[in-house]
């Protein structure tokens, strides 16, 4: 049982805010919008009262049995992760951070709603999504599974706030258009007969590099178990997922999830979604364009054509016997040429693999005999590093050069670190060399180990 509605005065919400270790407090920038989020989200409903109509569907949804797909009609899952039921328990605090891959509009033939959303591990916590109808601009939702009205937030971002996307390289180095969302349900502590909590949502704006906070709501509950994730709750089962409304989708534009993970409790480094605490799902068949299981995925369609890599030119020296191809490559993907004299032969790899640099490279061929045939293809093989120190003032950089390195240091939500990714690593061992911080002895250089779909953890201290 839980009680909505707990009234606290402004200055004790000010207070717990202040001095909560789970509010994002350590950071001086983060900017509170709650009011003009909620002026934004009055106008939004306003504009769309059939969005109500979708509450209870998606109520009944969401409540299905943890380990079955939703049987309802229309509406499903057209992609995603649930989480194990005794995997990525907490007792304090839970916080998914994430990427949402987010185009200005949804694009093929959806004609209703369209959700890209995930629960933070609390069945009372929030659902922060972004959402599309038909043919509208994308908008970041909030929808509060502890609140009798359930849906709050409603914030346009294609075209009007735009602060909140930016293109950015997904774990394959491909540039997509995101937002990031962080999302998370607080204990508070016990008084008044009764536990406390509090559910946030926060929202990167990339202009000004800092978190905006975006919603917040404080609620008690008889039991302390009652806002925890058991084996038994009909709730916060299901992390970053793709929740569709109709049955039949055409040329939809590419959406998905990147760099999911967990911060829970007191641990300063995040969980990463991984096989022995996610597993797939999905009720339909989008073409699944890239996946880094269980970090992120990207999805399209189906009826787009698939992503190719792109040939720069060819060149023929018929008298030296070689052919001279020219590839735009790309990080993240390993190249491999094979030649055959007949196209019905058996076809043999020419030379070894190449790892994309994001750089134009040549490669010569040869043709003997004059009749060979040539194809070339490229895989993903790529691994990602997540950097994380005690302070924004951190510098590195990576021997042998490769990947691409975010641009900000961001805050995490003890507000005491920060953290920098680095996409699109081939496997293989890296060197970390860090810069000098004023005021603080230098770190010592840091090996790592890239494995493919694999993030990878390193902590540096100043």
């Amino acid at each position: 049982m839980h009680l909505h509605g707990l009234n606290v005065s402004f200055a004790a919400k000010l207070l717990l805010l202040t001095m909560s270790f789970h509010a994002l407090s350590a950071s001086a920038q983060i900017v509170d919008r709650r009011s003009v989020i909620a002026e934004e989200s009055a106008a939004y409903r306003a504009k769309h009262p059939e969005a109500i109509q979708f509450l209870q569907r998606h109520m009944n949804r969401r409540r299905h049995h943890k380990q079955e797909v939703p049987t309802e009609a229309p509406g499903g899952v057209g992609y995603g992760y649930f989480f194990w039921g005794d995997k990525l328990l907490w007792t304090n605090s839970s916080v998914l951070d994430y990427y949402i891959v987010t185009p200005n509009n949804a694009g093929g033939n959806l004609e209703t709603w369209q959700y890209l959303t995930s629960t933070c591990r609390s069945p009372l916590g929030t659902e922060s999504l972004v959402s599309y109808f038909a043919q509208e601009g994308a908008t970041l939702m909030v929808y509060d599974w502890a609140r009798v009205d359930h849906w709050q937030t409603s914030v346009p971002m294609a075209g009007r706030n735009t602060q909140y996307l930016a293109m950015r390289p997904d774990e394959f180095a491909n540039v997509r258009q995101m937002c990031h969302v962080r999302n998370g349900t607080f204990y508070q502590g016990f008084s008044g007969g009764v536990y406390q909590w509090r559910n946030q949502v926060w929202l990167f704006d990339f202009n000004r590099g800092d978190w905006d906070l975006m919603y917040s709501y404080n609620y008690a509950t008889t039991n302390r178990s009652d806002a925890l994730y058991s084996t038994n709750s009909g709730l916060g089962y299901w992390g970053p997922i793709v929740e569709t409304f109709q049955t039949n989708f055409a040329n939809l534009n590419p959406i998905g999830f990147d760099l999911v993970r967990l911060f829970q409790d007191s641990n300063r480094t995040p969980f990463w979604l991984n096989p022995t605490n996610t597993y797939v799902i999905n009720d339909y068949p989008f073409q699944l364009i890239s996946e880094a299981p269980y970090t992120g995925f990207v999805i399209e369609g189906p009826g787009n054509p698939p992503d190719t890599f792109v040939i720069g030119s060819l060149s023929n020296n018929p008298s030296a016997h070689q052919l001279r191809v020219n590839l735009n490559t790309q990080y993240g993907r390993v190249y491999r040429f094979y030649t055959n004299a007949v196209l019905a032969g058996q076809w043999q790899q020419y030379g070894p693999a190449i790892n994309g640099t994001g750089t134009n490279l040549s490669v010569q061929i040869s043709t003997i005999p004059k009749s060979t045939f040539v194809k070339a293809n490229a895989i993903f093989n790529t691994g990602s590093l997540c950097v994380t120190a005690n302070t924004a003032a951190a510098s590195f950089t990576i021997t042998p050069s490769s990947g691409l390195i975010s641009p900000q240091w961001i805050v995490t939500p003890a507000g005491d670190r920060w953290d920098k990714t680095v996409v699109g690593l081939a496997p293989g061992q890296y060197t970390l060399n860090f810069g000098p911080v004023s005021g603080h002895p230098t770190p010592p250089a840091q090996t790592v180990s890239i494995i493919t779909n694999t993030v990878v953890n390193a902590v540096v201290t100043y």
